[in-house]
Order: structure tokens, then sequence, then C-alpha cells
């Protein structure tokens, strides 16, 4: 059976043309709920709608267009079915005209431009964290309103209240009730967002900059973040202002009104977590066409949520006939507006579109024989009896000033060419055209979004040209105010794909010093391949941001069109300045990748190609040899790579650069078991973040991972989760697969060590998601045998056993003998586990035989850490083959490399294996006294952990003789306290607050069993800890 739905939206039924339903009513939702496909005819064009299954993991369906011409099949997406509209229809059939009539022509051809002064460059970089602050304010309540006290009253629950949701559809009244309760209700933050606020970035700084404005130097830490509107202030900034929060002595609404603009899950997630952990005094108030997606069932049983729907916000008969009585008269009668009621069913902009046609057609008859509550004839009207009565001069400017969400005076006159812009918004006002006052000073106005909607469809289908052409106009006015995100949105709606290549080389690397690679990412999508392809210096941005995201496939093969396409050029036509940069990007990927024998080939190409004087990318190259000669093992070559990119980005102020090549730097310390120089690697780059706005920000993700796994390892387990939480949340901010694989990881080693198995397989299914969608073998194979690792340490022989055959790694080292002399890192950390997954299945022989073969590729001083790994596997060996001797002897090696770096998880991590072997060696009074206090530390934490397995009379004789272990954290505030630094100087050295610096005084006091800092030094001393 065919249907055909006509451009007067009815839907037919061939062959006869039966009428069957009309477009955008319940019963169309619901018949393309049951069909999957259709026919469309208009003077625009016809297609076939066909529906189609989602293949993106997550289901669902959509509709796409399609039409055939001259043996080529064109097609346009139309979305999903509660998108379909008939103005979506129109346009699509437009859109397939367009590209039909276009077929054969020339890819777009940039226009030139002359290069931007460097202060004018200058001044576009800072434009780019601009807010609006009219969007801080809540909408002026217009005069014609009514006030609605059931309503308010209603309202006043929300002092009792954590969360209030007014969700209803467009036009409800939402905001002009909310406008109306803020007149009279103290210290209400409000935000009006916008569709560009799914950018967790732009969403969180507008959040931010109207607490600011509430409290203004509130809070040295909090006024220092909203300094820099462009960090990315997620979980961890928010902790801060909540604890900001939580000193407020008023009560404060934070209210965001049109949050379903909003579609970003970071967004979802992180506000909720605000929510959920709002001081007593705060609450917050969402206004909402939609329900947000979370889980409100916990807040509806607790009597924490005040929700408002469409059936509280419905004008009643009483609240019908006052606001009528406002803007008609003589108001119509009781019958007239019973039947008003019903037809509108108390929709406030139906209402307000009913009093506007009222005012000019005062026969009622009439009236309702046009007017229909239905939201397709409703826009209809919108156009036909609201924007057509209007002068010429009116419809003009309302038809050209719809394409922007917000307008002012000086943007209308750019738009429209009209020097009488102010006046003319004066008179719209006055006449109430569904036109709004965004701030106090009347500088910036909206339209309802029904009839910026319904005049901006019109545009679009009628003038297609006129469209482009105005949004040319927004993006060069947009331009010359220094608003240049908002110049390139523009230029890619105007299709002026050459204005946007320009903008966007113009703009991008200051949006990406700041993280913000998905925007970037997001204006080369739209470009045309064709123009794109005519600008090599974009393709390497475009490939250079997506390696910079962990879209290493899609990186690699936007680098390899551009070699292709320079490969085809005749020599003298080819940039040949392109083959460093080339080089560069290669070196990065091959880094990444873990080939590091093609990253250092490219690498040392990129350097004799590049320029002596193109610093940035030398310092790349340096920094992609350090990641190389790191996965290597090659720790003295990668630490001079590492020495030349610091210096590089150090002298160029290349901060991000800095950041990235210290995490590294810091990796390589702790690996070499040198902790605290790797903590101070990390904490300056911290510092350093913090001075240059970008503490919050993925540039500093890998820092606080390094420092999660450092906390680990010495066993400060709920600091390391806090640490490696915060580098996980700016990774995925910034959309930094590897940075969340690695974080991932790391943590689960966390959780299972606090006995949260579930949490740590939890984040290792989350490991495995992002390392599927690098769709790299190596970091898909490194997390699965990870899981080996894991459950190794849970006591799982068997599980650790199957995740091994599955993924491959009894073939990968079973008696083979290493191909080099030195393992790479993942090769390393594969071996290791397989190794100790031998001794856990008492294969003694293989566990022997491939520990000799590791000892082989390992340097006690350049390998610290993984020498440690090793050696207590092979005392473990050696003690399983009755070689007591030599596992003492190595145990107490052991023991000695890891004291001075405080190592204490690599111990736990065996459990009770080792308290033997530990118990037999406090025997030997031969060994050094401070090898003695470690070993003792080291069994009172292994039988603090499991008393059961060990006995608890070798920790009760243990106590005896050593006092309680301090932390690092302990160790640290002891030896600045022996330099004589105060409280506050130990707070500022250790980035935390004076009051922690005083507690961590007391414990080691306590621990000590001192009363006084010299007493604490004396004993410290005494005892070998200083």
């Amino acid at each position: 059976m065919a249907y055909l739905v006509q451009e007067n939206g009815l839907v037919c039924q061939s062959p006869d043309l039966t009428p069957l339903l009309s477009v955008e009513t319940p019963q169309w939702y619901s018949w393309l709920a049951e069909i999957t496909a259709f026919m469309f005819t208009c003077s625009l064009g016809s297609f076939t709608a066909r529906k189609e299954q989602a293949t993106n993991g997550r289901g669902g369906a959509y509709w796409k267009a399609y039409r055939k011409c001259h043996g080529k099949l064109y097609r346009v997406y139309l979305g999903k079915t509660e998108h379909l509209t008939l103005a979506r229809l129109q346009l699509a059939a437009t859109k397939l005209s367009e590209r039909i009539a276009e077929q054969g022509t020339g890819p777009v051809k940039q226009p030139s431009r002359s290069e931007a002064h460097t202060e004018e460059q200058h001044t576009r970089e800072l434009a780019i964290p601009q807010l609006l602050s009219s969007r801080l304010l809540p909408p002026p309540v217009l005069k014609y309103c009514i006030a609605r006290p059931r309503l308010l009253d209603v309202l006043q629950a929300a002092h009792t209240k954590k969360l209030v949701l007014i969700a209803a559809p467009a036009g409800s009244g939402k905001t002009t009730l909310l406008s109306e309760w803020a007149q009279h209700t103290s210290t209400v933050l409000w935000i009006t967002l916008d569709a560009e606020d799914n950018d967790p970035i732009s969403f969180w700084s507008y959040i931010l900059a109207s607490f600011q404005r509430a409290f203004p130097g509130y809070s040295e830490q909090v006024s220092y973040l909203l300094s820099s509107p462009r960090s990315s202030l997620l979980r961890a900034a928010l902790i801060e202002l909540l604890n900001t929060m939580e000193n407020l002595a008023a009560e404060v609404f934070l209210l965001l009104d049109d949050y379903q603009l909003i579609q970003n899950n970071t967004i979802h997630e992180t506000l909720l977590f605000f929510l959920e952990h709002l001081p007593s005094h705060m609450h917050m108030i969402i206004a909402s066409r939609y329900v947000p997606p979370w889980p409100l069932g916990r807040l509806r049983a607790s009597g924490s949520l005040l929700e408002l729907g469409s059936a509280e916000l419905r004008f009643t008969h009483e609240e019908v006939t006052a606001f009528l009585a406002r803007q008609i008269s003589p108001i119509p009668s009781t019958s007239a507006i019973t039947k008003l009621e019903e037809r509108t069913e108390g929709w406030a902009a139906g209402l307000q579109l009913a009093a506007l046609a009222l005012q000019q057609e005062p026969n009622i008859k009439h009236f309702f024989a046009r007017f229909s509550g239905r939201s397709y004839p409703l826009r209809a009207y919108l156009l036909e009896e609201v924007v057509a009565r209007q002068p010429e001069e009116e419809q003009r400017f309302l038809l050209y000033t719809s394409i922007v969400e917000r307008f002012s005076a000086e943007l209308s006159e750019a738009l429209t060419g009209d020097h009488n812009a102010y006046l003319l918004l004066q008179r719209l006002q006055q006449k109430k055209l569904f036109i709004y006052m965004l701030d106090e000073q009347g500088e910036w106005y909206r339209y309802h979004h029904l009839l910026t909607e319904a005049l901006r469809n019109h545009l679009r289908t009628t003038q297609p040209e006129l469209f482009r052409q105005l949004y040319r106009r927004a993006s060069i006015w947009y331009e010359q105010r220094a608003l240049l995100a908002e110049a390139v949105e523009s230029a890619l709606v105007a299709r002026d794909y050459g204005r946007a290549m320009n903008l966007i080389a113009s703009c991008a690397p200051a949006v990406r010093k700041h993280g913000e690679h998905i925007r970037v990412l997001g204006w080369l999508g739209q470009l045309p391949e064709a123009a794109l392809a005519s600008q090599p210096t974009l393709q390497l941005m475009h490939a250079s941001t997506l390696i910079a995201s962990g879209r290493l496939d899609e990186g690699e093969s936007r680098l390899q069109r551009l070699e292709k396409a320079l490969a085809a050029m005749p020599p003298a036509d080819r940039e040949q300045s392109l083959a460093g940069p080339i080089a560069t990007l290669r070196a990065a990927l091959a880094s990444t990748r873990g080939d590091m024998q093609k990253a250092l080939e490219a690498a040392h190409d990129a350097l004799a190609n590049l320029p002596a004087d193109d610093l940035e990318r030398r310092g790349s190259v340096y920094l992609s040899m350090g990641n190389a000669y790191f996965h290597r093992g090659d720790f003295s070559a990668a630490q001079k790579a590492l020495a030349e990119a610091v210096a590089i980005s150090r002298h160029i102020g290349n901060i991000s650069q800095y950041l990235e090549t210290l995490h590294l730097l810091a990796y390589v310390q702790i690996l070499q078991s040198l902790p605290c120089q790797a903590n101070e690697s990390c904490l300056q780059g911290l510092r350093l973040a913090t001075a240059y706005g970008l503490d919050r920000t993925a540039s500093v993700a890998s820092l606080y991972m390094s420092r999660g796994d450092l906390l680990y390892e010495w066993n400060e387990l709920e600091a390391a989760a806090e640490q490696l939480t915060q580098g996980i949340e700016l990774s995925r901010r910034g959309e930094n697969l590897i940075g969340m694989i690695d974080g991932s990881l790391t943590l689960a080693q966390v959780r299972q060590a606090q006995g949260d198995m579930q949490g740590a397989q939890a984040l290792m299914q989350r490991a495995e998601q992002f390392a599927s969608q690098t769709r790299e073998l190596i970091y898909m194979t490194f997390v699965a045998r990870l899981r080996v690792y894991l459950w190794l340490l849970h006591g799982d022989v068997e599980a650790a056993a199957r995740c091994a055959d599955n993924s491959g790694l009894y073939a990968a080292y079973d008696d083979k003998e290493p191909t080099t002399s030195q393992l790479s890192f993942f090769a390393l950390m594969d071996a290791l586990t397989l190794a100790r997954l031998y001794l856990a299945q008492e294969e003694l022989a293989r566990a022997h035989k491939l520990l000799s073969r590791i000892k082989n590729t390992l340097d006690p001083q350049q390998h610290t850490r993984r020498y440690i790994q090793w050696g207590l596997l092979k005392t473990l060996s050696d003690h399983a083959r009755h070689k007591q001797d030599a596992a003492l002897r190595l145990l107490e090696q052991i023991l000695q490399l890891a004291e001075p770096a405080h190592y204490v998880r690599a111990f736990l991590d065996f459990g009770s294996a080792l308290a033997p072997l530990l118990t037999e060696l406090l025997q030997d009074r031969s060994i050094p006294r401070s090898t003695q206090n470690y070993a003792r530390n080291l069994l009172i934490s292994i039988t603090a952990a499991q008393p059961q397995l060990v006995g608890v009379s070798i920790q009760q004789s243990a106590k005896a003789i050593s006092p309680e272990r301090l932390s690092l954290r302990e160790l640290a505030v002891l030896r600045l306290l022996a330099q004589g630094l105060s409280n506050r100087e130990i707070a500022q050295r250790l980035i935390v607050t004076e009051y922690t610096a005083k507690t961590h005084t007391r414990h080691i006091y306590r621990k000590l069993n001192v009363h006084s800092r010299t007493q604490a030094i004396a004993r410290a001393q005494e005892l070998h800890i200083l």
C-alpha cells in the first residue's frame, strides 16, 4: 500500500488519494511509527522517504529522503520520527533539487586573504572565551503578563527542595513565571541556556560567571577559576565551588532556563553530580521542554523534588480572562473565552497568538474559523496572520533578523541594511510581537522560539540564496567584533567555505590551546572535502586534532589523503615546506601507537626538514622521541629528548606542550624509583597550569594520573582515586581516549586494592570500550591482558588463566626468546604478568625460565620500578623452589632499592606470600637498621590487610618494635618541618590548606609519640626516617 504526503499537509492513500490524516498531528506521528516509507511531493520537488535503523549500537530509527535523477541517487537526512514536520519535508525537497542542479560544478575556490596583523590575531584569541552577560539576567516581565499567585505559592516550596523541575512544551509560560518569581526572591543565579552551551566549557563558564556576579571576590580560589571562563570546570572544580558555597550564609537558587537545548552527556552527568552535592541552603531550578536524563526516583522518594508540568502551567479560565483583559477591549464573551481556553488548552503562547489575532479580527466567529490549537496551524498562523499583517518594512526586519538567536540594533542594522533598526525594534516591542528584551539596558533581544523557527524555515525554503547571504553578513559582523566562534559558525551555515576556512585557521589554534578539540573538529567536519583538500594547512590541523583526541585511524586517513594529493601534484606546485610538518605528525602517530622504530625514523626525518625557527613543531618532535624512547625502555635517551622538549616549550611559551612533557618526564622518574622528583614534576606542572588558567583543562589530565599512579604505589588509595578521577574527567572533556584508558586502568587497580572488585571490573570494561574506539590493536591487547593482572591481584587464578588464553598472552611469550636486548613498555608488563601467573599456577620451571629472560632486559638503575617487581617475583620463585638463601638475599636487595622511594603497594599486592620471608629476614641482625624498619612497616601493612592469613602475633611483634608507619604526605611534611618551615609555608609548598598541614603535623606527633617539632625531628633521626 502506497502513501503520498502532499504540500498542503494531507496524507493520502494511493491510488485514489483518499485523505487519511494531517501532518504534525498526534495521528501523524503514530502513523510514522508504524510505516516504513512514503512519498512526498510539492512545488519544490518530490522524493521517497524511507525509515532506516541506526547502526551506532544505541538502536533507534531515522528517516532519509531519496530522489533519483539521470541514473544517480541523491539522499538527504530527514531526522527521527519526532522531528518530521512539513517544513522539514519541504526543506529536504529543496536540498535535493539544489544538489541535482549543482551536479557537475567544480570545487569551492578559496578567495585570497592578506595576513592578519599580530595584534589583531592576539585580540581574536582572547575573544574566544567571551560570554554574553545578558544571559545571566532574568528577562523582564512584560506588561501584558498577568500575575499567577497560585503558581507563585507553589514555588514557595522551592525553599525546602533541592530541585525544582519545570518541564513543559515551548510557550507554556515557564520563563515568564520564573522571571516574576525571581523578582521577589533574593540571590537567584539566572542562566539562559543556548544550543552552543553543549560545550561543557561554555556551560560551566556561564554558571560560574553567575556565581561571580552574585558573590564578587568571595573566595580567591573561586575568583581565580572565574577569571578563566574557558577552562574545563568539571568535577574537580565543582568540588571546590561546592566547598565555597558551603560557607555562604545566604540562600541561593541556581536557575537554568531552556535546559532542553543541552544534549551533552558530560554536562548532564556533571550537573547531576553538582545537584547531588549541593549544600542545604542551595537549590536548583530547571526550566525545560523535556525532563533531564537523570534518575529522579530518589529525589521524589525523599521529598527533595518539586515538579511542575503542562497541567500545572495551563491557564485556568480565570487566568485566560485576566490575560485577554490586559490586551483586548472589549473582552470576548464568557463562552468565547471558554472555547479559546479549550482550543489552546491553556497554552500561554497559543493564548498570546490568539490575542494578537483578536486585536485585528474582532469577529469572533471568523477568528475561530481560522484558528486551531495544533502546532502546525499555529506556525502557519504566525507567518500568514501575524507576520503578513505587519507593514512591509517590519516584515523584512522580522525575516532578516530571524537567522540569529539574539540580536541588537547594531547587528540588526548589519543584517537588514536599515539604519532605523533601533526604531523598528522599539516598534515591534510596543506591538508585543513575540520579541523579548534580554537585558535591562534594552540592548539585546530575541524572538519567541516558534516565531524564529517559522521565519527561518520560511526564509530557507523560499529564498535560499538570501538565507546564505544573511549568514555571511552575520559572520562579517561577528568577525569585526572578535566573536570568532560565532563568525565561523555563521560562515559555515552560509556555505561560505573560503571565509570559514580563513576564520578557522585564524582562531582554531587558540581554541585548541584551551583543550576544545571537539569544537575545532566540528568546524572542520562541516567543510566539504573538496574545500578542505584545497588547504593543506587545514588538513594538517585536522589530522593533528584527530591524533590529539586519540582518533588515530581518522588522523592517519586524513594524513594519507594529504600525502597522496601532494604526491599527485607536479614537483613545481608542491609545498616542500610541508615535509617537516607531515613527518612531525607521523612521529606523533607512530609514538602514540607504540611503533617506536617508525616514530624515531619519522622524528629524525622531521628534524631534518623543519626550519630551525619552527620551534613549536620541533618541540613536538622531541616529545614524540621522548615517548618512543620511554616505551622502548631507553630512559636515558628519553630524558635527553624530553629535556630538549622542555627547553623549547618553555622558551616559546607553549604551556600545553610543556605540561605534556612534564607528565612523561614524571612517569620516567616513577619507573626509575624517583618518586619525590616525579611528584615535584607533577606539582610544578599543576602550579604552572594554574598560573595560565589551564588547571581544569585536558592539558593537565596526564599530570593528575601520574600523581595517582604514584600515590597508589605509596598505598594512599583515597588520594590516588581522587587524582585519577580528576584525570579521567579532564581526559573525557578533551575526548582523549588514550588518557581515559590510562586513568581507568590505574583506577581499576586502586579499586581492587580497596576491595571493590565490582568497581574495578566496571572500570576495566570502560577501558576496553575506550580502547576499541581507538581501533588500535596495541591498546586493545594491553587492556585485555591487564585483566589477567587484575584477576591475579584478586586471587582468582582460573579467571586469570582464561583471560591470558583469550588475549593471546600465553602464545606471545611461551618458550620464546626476546628479539631485542630490551623489552618495550607493553611487552615488559605482559612478561611480568605472565611470570606471576605461572607462579600462581605452580608452573615453577616456566616461571623461572621467563624471569631469567626478563632479567637480561632490565637495568636496576634505569628500570628500578620494574626491577623491583621482577625481584619480588624472583624471590617468590626461589622460595617455592626451596632456594631460601637466594630468596632472602634478593629480597634484601629489593628492599634496599625500594626503601628510598617508600614503595608499599608493590609488596602489598603479593598479599601474604611475602610475610613469611619478611619475618625470617627480620631475624637477620646484619641487615641495615633502616632496611629493618622498612621491612617491619611493610609487614605491618600486609598483616593489617590480611591478619587471618599471616597471624596476629607477627603484627603485634612488629608493632612493638616499630612505630606506626608515616604516610608519604606525612613524610613530606616531616622533611619540611626539619627545614624550619611554618605551617603556612608547608601548605603553600604542598598546595594544601593550612588546616590540612596542621592535621598532618598532629598525625606525625601521634605516630612518633612526641609533642613538639624538635622531638619529632629527633625521633625521626633516631629511626633513620630523616
